[in-house]
């Protein structure tokens, strides 16, 4: 009897030895898997607090690097986006310049408007990553609505009610023909042009917002990252393109025909210009998130330098206390083996 409770004993006291080695053993591998201690509290003590604000750190700058890559991507796909368009408008001002003086190409130069209206608008309706790239702050809604669509869009309904109140027939009626050069100009200069001022934009053709979107690129710096639809270099372009699409120049007579090219081609340069300073402000601000990059890089290194020092563990040392502890496991496995075997039987 003496004997069976000595070797109950004996089992259960190896048992206990097993599971603490257990214990150190999963540690050790957790230890040696992270990097780090498996028990900042205890292995630290009063230091645990610096570690915690150095980790605390850490995070946010790789959070704000993060944002900054898609803050990146949406920088280089509007600079893209925008040579397009620059590319495009200057081609076409070329093509305007060429034929201003004569009508006799007005139908083919109505017919390129038209698909370089569309090829714009669907450009402004860019998405990256699931926003729209043009729409500011507003970057979950489509920017501009089509111009030419069916049933006919609020912006061409609001042109051709004030073409029609303008000279009492609607764009492209034969009667256009004896719309004067000084009217054609007045009706472009002011009821034409107001339609794409930035109210009335926003009323008919776009949704986007006015405000850029501004993205924290470092802990103490926001910087906007971001053009919108709403840019005058935008509407300006639109109006150009507009013109020379919607108000049936292939009707008009020399002079009407001549002051809608003109009026196109400054419409275009004024854009471009605007569109250039647009390109610089996006530059700029890559430039920013570059160097802010590079800063908080460095920044996250130092820290991650700072926190290893504290919470770091000495991988040989680590991978020779498991070696000693799967060793301590193997030979409590053999003994407690040899504990259950014993017997009085044995011996007797």
């Amino acid at each position: 009897m003496a004997n069976m409770i000595s070797g109950l004993a004996g089992s259960e006291a190896m048992r206990t030895a097993i599971q603490k080695i257990q214990l150190q053993l999963a540690k050790g591998q957790k230890e040696l898997a992270s990097g780090t201690v498996a028990d900042e509290g205890l292995a630290l003590g009063s230091k645990v607090g610096q570690a915690f604000s150095l980790s605390n750190q850490q995070s946010q700058l790789t959070a704000i690097l993060e944002t900054n890559k898609l803050a990146s991507t949406r920088m280089q796909a509007l600079q893209t986006s925008m040579t397009s368009i620059m590319s495009s408008a200057k081609d076409f001002s070329t093509q305007l310049m060429a034929s201003r003086s004569s009508t006799d190409n007005a139908s083919n130069i109505a017919t390129d408007a038209k698909t370089l209206l569309t090829s714009f608008e669907g450009i402004l309706n860019t998405s990256v990553s699931g926003e729209y790239i043009f729409a500011g702050e507003n970057s979950s809604e489509k920017p501009v609505a089509s111009y030419f669509s069916t049933p006919a869009s609020a912006a061409q309904q609001a042109i051709d009610a004030s073409f029609q109140a303008k000279f009492g027939f609607p764009p492209g009626d034969p009667q256009a023909k004896n719309i004067s050069q000084a009217d054609m100009q007045s009706f472009l200069d002011n009821e034409f042009q107001s339609a794409f001022d930035a109210a009335n934009w926003s009323a008919t053709t776009s949704s986007a917002s006015d405000t850029p979107i501004k993205s924290r690129i470092s802990p103490n710096e926001s910087v906007d990252t971001s053009v919108t639809a709403n840019e005058p270099a935008m509407r300006k372009l639109a109006m150009a393109y507009t013109m020379v699409a919607g108000l049936g120049v292939d009707q008009m007579n020399s002079g009407a025909y001549q002051a809608t090219m003109e009026k196109a081609i400054s419409m275009i340069g004024e854009a471009v210009s605007d569109l250039t300073s647009a390109q610089a402000k996006v530059g700029y601000a890559q430039q920013r998130v570059s160097a802010a990059n590079d800063r908080m890089t460095l920044q996250s290194n130092m820290l991650e330098s700072s926190l290893g020092d504290l919470v770091g563990v000495d991988y040989n040392e680590v991978t020779m206390r498991i070696q000693s502890l799967t060793t301590q496991m193997e030979m409590a496995y053999t003994v407690t083996g040899r504990i259950q075997q014993l017997s009085l039987l044995n011996f007797l």
